[in-house]
């Protein structure tokens, strides 16, 4: 787990990138499953409503979030997510949408906003979450990125949007991609690969994409957003960590011991702090 730092504050467990971990006007985190009040199969940090979840055990569940981001969920913006390469921007109409109030948006998988004291909050099954901070502007965005996110260029839509709304240079912006499926339990039909070759030619180079009995293919999630996200676009994105270390070949029951995979719902969060000047 190099390329995380996991942290632990009594029983809730969470990831970190190291290198966003050096600047202080922020947090972040990727949770785990460990440290919430949740019963049953989704034990105990679980964020997903299904209907033997009681809705304040997940609203608990945020509200241990809140406290080690050591902020308040009214605070908190969920994003509104349905495999699109759709980015919104974030301001303070939106505090506790998807949290504790109701949204006003739909089909919204990516959040970002220059808005400090606001926490933006994206969900993670088996898709990964992308990260994005831009130390000059103080900006920054997570976005929810599976296969059709990642075929749509969600994280090019969130660079695009940063530059043009919030005046970033894209080689001030540092990204991360968080846990999600490797390529060892991610297979998609003959369809959806093709789908990448066909936007992404040296796909078919990368060995990322390999032939599978029964005319399936194991996709490499990382592997694609490397082909198809800010670092397509822009060259000259600084990617601060790339790479599922939770989910990598020969780890199964690693990964559902720290992040769940599947119906283990985990949260991606980022947030500029008050105080930041």
């Amino acid at each position: 787990m190099n390329r995380y730092h996991l942290h632990q504050k009594g029983e809730t467990c969470w990831l970190t990138f190291p290198q966003f971990d050096e600047y202080e006007e922020i947090s972040h985190l990727f949770t785990t499953r460990r440290g919430g009040v949740s019963k049953g199969p989704r034990e105990s940090w679980n964020f997903g409503k299904c209907p033997e979840e009681p809705a304040e055990h997940i609203l608990q569940n945020y509200r241990i979030l809140a406290d080690v981001l050591e902020t308040e969920a009214e605070k908190m913006v969920r994003s509104n997510q349905t495999h699109t390469a759709n980015v919104m921007e974030v301001d303070e109409r939106h505090l506790g949408m998807g949290i504790t109030r109701e949204r006003s948006y739909e089909d919204i998988d990516g959040l970002v906003t220059d808005r400090p004291g606001i926490t933006l909050i994206t969900t993670h099954g088996d898709c990964n979450p992308l990260y994005f901070y831009d130390p000059v502007r103080r900006v920054i965005g997570l976005a929810h990125s599976g296969w059709r996110g990642t075929l749509g260029e969600i994280a090019g839509e969130m660079i695009d949007k940063m530059r043009t709304h919030y005046g970033c240079v894209p080689s001030d912006i540092l990204t991360g991609i968080g846990p999600g499926l490797c390529q060892d339990c991610f297979e998609v039909d003959e369809d959806v690969a093709e789908m990448f070759f066909q936007t992404h030619g040296e796909a078919r180079r990368s060995a990322k994409i390999l032939p599978r009995s029964e005319g399936c293919h194991p996709l490499d999630p990382d592997g694609s957003r490397r082909i198809g996200g800010p670092y397509r676009r822009y060259a000259a994105v600084h990617p601060v960590s790339s790479g599922v270390v939770l989910f990598v070949p020969g780890t199964a029951r690693a990964e559902r011991k720290h992040g769940g995979c599947h119906d283990a719902a985990g949260e991606g969060t980022i947030n500029g702090r008050q105080n930041h000047s």
